[in-house]
């Protein structure tokens, strides 16, 4: 008897060939309905990705998880205690442009794909710098004025003084007005991005992401520290898209199991999450925005913008983290990072 996965693996060689066996994945899915096994959760968050090239199967394997649903902004905050790395990343983005700026009297900051704001919050809360210049790019307007009014109010908290420029719009169409403004405000000039990057698109054969770090080492940005998954799911065929996929998300899943969160918490994770991801990742051939990159290609577009390796906070050079290169600490394996932070210094 075939194994669940070997299934899978035959269903997606046919779905590169563009044929997509729709009664087996159907009959594959109507048997991992039991959300309390982990490996039954895990295979149906992909069998439910690759579904999504089919919208009435899509339909029927969406039956599975109606008791699971809970709005986006709960499932950010499930998110932390179901996968540390997540956070840990997220807060050595922030402690390293902390580490980096220690002991400026004035500062300007700008984050790309901010959310809400709350690092950004925190950064300032943190830091004792007096005065502030900050650029919040977020192409989420809801997202946006949140993270607006959570910044305005640690400045207040602080006693800093403020000028704040929101910017509703994705980071490769960020004008040229906006990298001018930027070189134009105090320096120390910092860049941070967490989980935001890989959702920027080429324009016209560009590698706009590369663009984007070049832009800002010509505006006169001292220190840059973003976090990434560390996979590599920007490949055009979907045998290679799945096998990278599944090693990264497999990773991660097992941390989720690992954690000492209830069954549902760790579905919603698996299936509500992750497996939009998923669907985006093996549910379509083109217009994705869940393309991941491995670190070693942050590293490079760093590198090749004129950023020299960061001196590292000390306290996570330890256990939690394995070294990739002089630019970029991992979080996970250590042969295999789930989740890459990449920073850089002006040399």
């Amino acid at each position: 008897m075939k194994s669940g996965w070997s299934v899978l693996s035959a269903l997606v060689e046919d779905a590169a060939d563009g044929h997509l066996n729709r009664g087996v994945l159907r009959e594959l899915i109507d048997t991992l309905h039991d959300t309390r096994d982990p490996e039954a959760l895990t295979l149906l968050a992909f069998a439910r990705a690759l579904a999504r090239r089919d919208q009435a199967l899509h339909d029927h394997a969406n039956l599975y998880l109606r008791q699971l649903a809970v709005p986006q902004i709960e499932l950010f905050q499930m998110l932390g205690a179901a996968l540390p790395p997540v956070v840990d990343a997220s807060r050595l983005v922030r402690d390293q442009l902390r580490f980096a700026l220690e002991g400026a009297e004035a500062v300007t900051l700008v984050s790309i794909g901010c959310g809400t704001g709350q690092r950004e919050a925190e950064l300032l809360s943190g830091l004792g710098a007096r005065r502030w210049h900050v650029f919040l790019v977020e192409p989420n307007a809801d997202c946006l004025e949140q993270a607006t009014r959570a910044v305005h109010d640690a400045a207040d908290r602080a006693g800093a003084s403020l000028a704040l420029q929101p910017v509703w719009e994705v980071a490769e169409y960020l004008p040229p007005s906006f990298f001018e403004a930027v070189a134009m405000a105090p320096a120390p000039r910092a860049v941070m991005a967490s989980f935001a990057l890989h959702h920027m698109g080429d324009l016209e054969t560009r590698d706009s992401r590369a663009d984007l770090f070049h832009a800002f080492f010509e505006a006169g940005i001292d220190v840059v520290s973003i976090a990434e998954p560390s996979s590599d799911h920007r490949a055009a065929c979907l045998r290679e898209r799945f096998e990278n996929a599944r090693r990264h998300f497999g990773q991660a899943f097992r941390h989720i199991d690992a954690q000492p969160i209830g069954a549902d918490h760790k579905a919603r994770v698996k299936l509500m999450f992750f497996g939009r991801e998923l669907e985006d990742i093996l549910g379509r051939d083109e217009e994705r925005v869940e393309q991941h990159e491995p670190a070693q290609r942050w590293v490079e577009r760093v590198e090749r913008a004129g950023f020299a390796p960061p001196p590292w906070l000390a306290r996570f050079e330890s256990s939690r983290t394995c070294r990739i290169s002089p630019h970029a600490l991992g979080f996970g394996d250590t042969d295999d990072p789930l989740i890459a932070v990449v920073a850089g210094v002006r040399a």
